[in-house]
């Protein structure tokens, strides 16, 4: 089997969604998914154990960027002849280039759902014709911590791949800038567990008519919520916004909940304050007007909050 190359360039990549969900088998045998990659950048390349041509200088350059690139960086190389480069085929390949196995992955599995992968994910060529020609691209590919494409290049491309490992470098600081950031969603959508929580609480309370307990409620729910909010702006300003990973219908229902829940908590301090207000002087009537508008937006707002962190978290859509 011949190899042909499709000549590529070093370039930083446009603002592509994350690379989509993928389930491969590893040289060890283990299973590698996206999300097993998760948290640390990492990059990528294409090729076949059976090439004779390109494939071996490009895989000698990943074995290069072992000791060039830093340590929390992991390399991962996708075989495009599934067939035959088998794990223990790719076992035997990756002696080659002294490749670590904790660090540099050779994933493997169904034809069709790599090319996909390839093609549709990375945005690289990766066809055959009809003489048996594995046509693909030689770039190498920098993936940032949340498995989004970041640049790539050619990888005999000199200053493109310079450029490559300091992007790799600023990346590697920016991930670990997010761990140490890592527990703030988990804290937010305690925060409005708890809220909701303690809004149901005071709803019960009223009805049995326990006026000072359901005051306590409602002002602890509102200093939850004050809490919610610092904790929010304090995470989004050091780390910026957290992309949706999937597309399709979950992306519509994702963004249908976020916009009815963005809309509605700009609301949520104004009536909290006034409807607190009203209670805490004793103008009953009016209260209670206003905590009709009230208590079912602020209860969506702390219901679809953690809607919200199980869909950017959590949520692996069939």
């Amino acid at each position: 089997m011949l190899l042909a190359a499709v000549p590529a360039t070093g370039q930083d990549a446009p603002d592509w969604p994350p690379l989509p969900h993928f389930s491969l088998t590893e040289r060890s045998g283990r299973t590698v998914t996206i999300e097993d990659l998760r948290g640390r950048p990492w990059v990528a390349d294409f090729f076949f154990a059976g090439c004779q041509g390109p494939c071996p200088p490009l895989n000698r350059r990943m074995s290069q960027l072992q000791g060039e690139l830093p340590s929390d960086v992991r390399l991962v190389s996708f075989t495009l002849d599934p067939e035959h480069d088998t794990p223990a085929a790719l076992v035997e390949y990756a002696k080659l280039y002294n490749a670590d196995p904790e660090r540099w992955l050779f994933l493997t599995g169904d034809r069709a759902a790599i090319r996909s992968l390839v093609t549709q994910g990375f945005r690289q060529a990766a066809v055959d014709d009809p003489k048996e020609v594995i046509i693909h691209s030689l770039r190498i590919v920098l993936v940032d911590a949340q498995g989004k494409i970041h640049a790539w290049a050619q990888h005999d491309d000199g200053p493109a791949m310079a450029r490559l490992i300091a992007e790799s470098r600023r990346l590697v600081e920016e991930a670990r800038r997010l761990e140490r950031l890592r527990g703030f969603p988990s804290i937010n959508a305690s925060l409005n567990a708890l809220c909701g929580v303690l809004l149901l609480t005071g709803f019960v309370l009223v009805k049995r008519k326990r006026i000072g307990a359901h005051k306590a409620c409602m002002v602890a729910a509102f200093l939850v919520s004050i809490a919610f909010l610092a904790c929010y702006l304090y995470y989004h300003a050091h780390a910026g916004v957290t992309r949706f990973r999937h597309e399709g219908w979950p992306k519509g229902v994702y963004l249908a909940v976020l916009g009815t829940h963005t809309v509605l908590a700009t609301l949520v301090p104004f009536l909290a304050l006034v409807t607190l207000h009203r209670g805490f002087r004793g103008d009953v009537e009016r209260h209670r007007r206003i905590a009709r508008w009230t208590f079912p937006i602020w209860l969506y707002v702390s219901v679809t909050g953690v809607a919200v962190y199980w869909m950017l978290y959590h949520w692996r859509p069939a």
